[in-house]
């Protein structure tokens, strides 16, 4: 499959990206398509596709996350985004306690309001209150500076 995307200013101008699921590359420069072949001297044509779909990094089929990230904001900008499929915690022998929900869910976000934000590190408390037999649970991580 190729797939042929023109910028809207020009039509003569081609922006090929080459996905091998289907196509076969030619070693003089063309690829094999729909049973014919695409190479440097013969005009492109844009293809039509209802079915065309962007590629993305680090995505894979079926990954999807289920809550976006949580958001920690300093002076009106986010400092920090975390965001994970699950997040749960066990504590010596006790069973897994899920706080997947508790921390993501947009309808009850969890507290970070004690969360800090500065050029060299930043400090995610996530503070989630009585939960089973756990009481004021909260979770706090530091984060050190990339730059």
């Amino acid at each position: 499959m190729l797939f042929i995307d023109p910028p809207p200013s020009s039509v003569h101008s081609v922006a090929v990206s080459p996905v091998h699921d289907e196509g076969i590359a030619q070693s003089d420069g063309g690829m094999w398509m729909d049973g014919g072949l695409i190479s440097a001297d013969r005009p492109l044509r844009r293809l039509q596709s209802q079915h065309v779909s962007r590629r993305k990094l680090l995505q894979v089929p079926g990954a999807a996350v289920p809550f976006p990230p949580l958001k920690v904001l300093s002076n009106g900008e986010p400092c920090v985004l975390f965001q994970a499929r699950k997040l749960s915690l066990r504590y010596e022998k006790q069973k897994q306690l899920d706080l997947t929900e508790r921390a993501f869910s947009p309808q009850q976000p969890v507290d970070t309001s004690q969360s800090v934000c500065r050029q060299d590190k930043a400090t995610l408390i996530m503070r989630f209150g009585d939960v089973e037999d756990f009481r004021g649970l909260s979770i706090r991580s530091v984060i050190p500076s990339v730059r």
